[in-house]
C-alpha cells in the first residue's frame, strides 16, 4: 500500500497538469479556444519538454522562455494541487479508500479547473464523478444506498431549484445548470446528510475569496462580477470527506 501511495504521489502532478490541460479543450466566454501548449502573450508554442510538470517554473521561474511574460501558472498551480490530492487522502480519507478518494478528488480539480478558466463544468466531467459516486457506493455504502441515491437527487434539486428562482427574480442566470449536476454527484458520492455541510464549506470559502480578491468591491452594478461556484463546491466537497468525521466526532 505504501507503494501504490507514493506512485500516486509521484502521479499527483502529472494528473494536475493533464487536468489543466484537459481545461483547454472548452472556449472561454467569448467562445475562443486557447492553445495549452501556447504562450498567451506572445503566442510562441512551448517546446515538448517545457510543458513537462515543473519543468516551466524550475527552468524559466515561470515564465515564458521566448517573451519573458507570466506563463502557465495556472499549470504550476494545478500540478500542486494534483500532488495535494493524494497526500491529503493519504492522511484524511477513510480507510481502505485511498484509490478511490484520489479519482475523485482528480475528477474535482479537473472539473474545478474548468470553471474557473471559462465558467463551465461540462458534462463528461460530471458524468465521471457519477460513475465514481456510484462505484463508491457499490464498494463501500450498499447497506446505505438510498441515502446516496436520495443525496444525488437533493443535490441536483437544491440547486436547480436556486437557478430557476434566480432567473424568475433577477431576469438573468445565476448559476449554470453544471452546479446542480455536480451537486447531484457530490451527493451521490456523499449522501444527503453532507450536502448541508458541503454547502456550507463552498459558501464560506467562496465568500472569503470574494473578500480577499475584492471582487465584491469592483466596479458595475451587484450581482454583476462573475464568480465560478464550482471550484468551491469542490473544495468544499474534499473538506466534508476529509475532515467532516473529524468535526463531527469531536
Amino acid at each position: 500500500m505504501i507503494a501504490l501511495a507514493i506512485i500516486l504521489f509521484f502521479a499527483g502532478p502529472v494528473i494536475g497538469a493533464l487536468a489543466a490541460r484537459l481545461s483547454y479543450a472548452w472556449p472561454d466566454a467569448d467562445g475562443r479556444h486557447q492553445d495549452a501548449d501556447q504562450c498567451q502573450n506572445c503566442g510562441a508554442s512551448y517546446r515538448w519538454f517545457e510543458v513537462l510538470p515543473a519543468v516551466s517554473s524550475v527552468m524559466h521561474q515561470g515564465r515564458c522562455p521566448r517573451c519573458g511574460a507570466q506563463a502557465r501558472t495556472l499549470h504550476v498551480v494545478a500540478e500542486g494541487l494534483g500532488l495535494f490530492v493524494p497526500v491529503t487522502a493519504w492522511l484524511f480519507a477513510p480507510e481502505g479508500i485511498f484509490i478511490l478518494s484520489c479519482l475523485i478528488g482528480w475528477t474535482l480539480l479537473a472539473l474545478a479547473i474548468t470553471d474557473w478558466r471559462v465558467f463551465i463544468l461540462p458534462d463528461a466531467m460530471n458524468a465521471v464523478l457519477v460513475v465514481l459516486g456510484a462505484a463508491f457506493i457499490v464498494l463501500h455504502a450498499r447497506d446505505d444506498w438510498l441515502h446516496h441515491l436520495a443525496g444525488g437527487l437533493a443535490g441536483f434539486l437544491i440547486l436547480f431549484s436556486v437557478e430557476v428562482a434566480y432567473k424568475a427574480l433577477r431576469g438573468q442566470d445565476g448559476l449554470g445548470r453544471g452546479d446542480a449536476k455536480l451537486l447531484g454527484g457530490l451527493g451521490l458520492w456523499l449522501g444527503w446528510t453532507r450536502l448541508p455541510e458541503v454547502l456550507l464549506f463552498a459558501s464560506a470559502f467562496g465568500l472569503t475569496f470574494a473578500l480577499l480578491s475584492g471582487r465584491s468591491r469592483t466596479e458595475g452594478e451587484p450581482g454583476q462580477t462573475p464568480l465560478a461556484f464550482g471550484p468551491w463546491l469542490a473544495l468544499g466537497a474534499w473538506t466534508s470527506w476529509l475532515a467532516g468525521p473529524l468535526l463531527v466526532s469531536s
